[in-house]
């Protein structure tokens, strides 16, 4: 396919694939599965379709004004953001979508721009794709107020956990091996001091200062556990993941 070919189904795709829907507390749920999936609406938003004809791979960077809500996005604004599978890039439109031609790449999904987080998050074959990012500022304002260690060498990992239905907002307890310096943090009323115990309703934690590579993560509920393997970690970057408890 010819550049120009590529530039005007890019326009159209991106233009094409905003997404919209509902969802009333920031801890979403479960329309997909792996990196994306996320709710829609006013407030959120879904992830897009991970697949188009062709095999093209479709998504979108979320642009999130706080680490508490990870599906929060918003509309405007993320013009420009850089998406890596492998050795192929590609740009967002305004609203953080973004198409990647097919059979291209390999690997992890890698998210970066002027000013914000580096983001990671495991490819999953099918899954739809929605990555959150956020502000270098918003991060280094969290880790600061909450006493998070993180040295040179080492990332840190996003959890978001998915629920079956509204009326379902599992506490969970996230652990990780090998473990990082300061343990777990996990979102709750406070707008900037988190919990140390479980997630809250907005189902969000984080866990800070772990060896670059990869790492087991696990999540407990009362009623479910779920294990994810072979999570990657990059050094300075913020992987991003889902806990499933929707299956």
């Amino acid at each position: 396919m010819g550049l120009s070919s590529w530039a005007l189904l890019l326009s159209t795709a991106v233009g094409a694939s905003a997404c919209a829907g509902g969802g009333d507390d920031g801890y979403p749920v479960r329309p997909g599965t792996g990196v994306g999936g996320g709710p829609g609406g006013g407030t959120a938003d879904a992830g897009v379709d991970g697949r188009l004809d062709g095999g093209i791979t479709t998504g979108r960077i979320c642009l999130a004004s706080s680490l508490r809500t990870p599906d929060v996005c918003a509309a405007t604004g993320a013009a420009g953001i850089s998406v890596t599978r492998g050795t192929f890039t590609v740009l967002t439109g305004a609203d953080g979508t973004f198409l990647l031609p097919p059979a291209t790449a390999v690997g992890n999904w890698s998210v970066s721009g002027a000013g914000l987080v580096t983001m990671v998050a495991p490819y999953l074959a099918g899954a739809a794709v929605q990555i959150p990012v956020f502000t270098t500022a918003a991060w280094d304002l969290l880790r600061r107020d909450n006493n998070m260690v993180l040295v040179d060498g080492q990332g840190s990992v996003m959890v978001s956990a998915l629920r079956p239905s509204a009326l379902y907002k599992p506490l969970v307890v996230v652990s990780t091996d090998p473990a990082g310096v300061s343990g777990v943090y996990y979102a709750g009323d406070g707008l900037q001091i988190w919990n140390r115990d479980a997630t809250s309703a907005l189902g969000v934690a984080v866990a800070p200062g772990l060896p670059a590579g990869t790492i087991t993560l696990a999540g407990v509920a009362p009623d479910a556990s779920r294990t994810l393997p072979q999570v990657p970690v990059v050094a300075g970057a913020l992987t991003f993941v889902r806990l499933d408890f929707a299956k």
